[in-house]
């Protein structure tokens, strides 16, 4: 039998800069938002880039992670 993937949830985060630490370090922040597993790509930057012009952060990266359960079926 073969293994298949199935898909149970993505999450999309953003890093912000939010300025350095005592040590000169960069501050990093993250949020994370719950999003349709079969969103598309470019409906996940422009829904990032929209929330990022809320913020007072600079953004710094865009990530996604996707969730899914290996079955034998």
């Amino acid at each position: 039998m073969a293994a298949s993937e199935m898909v149970s949830g993505r999450t999309l985060v953003l890093d912000f800069y939010a300025g350095k630490d005592s040590d000169g370090k960069d501050i990093i922040r993250s949020q994370t938002f719950r999003v349709k597993s079969d969103a598309s790509v470019q409906s996940l930057y422009d829904a990032a880039a929209a929330i990022a012009s809320l913020s007072s952060g600079s953004l710094r990266y865009v990530r996604t992670m996707l969730t899914s359960h290996i079955i034998n079926a």
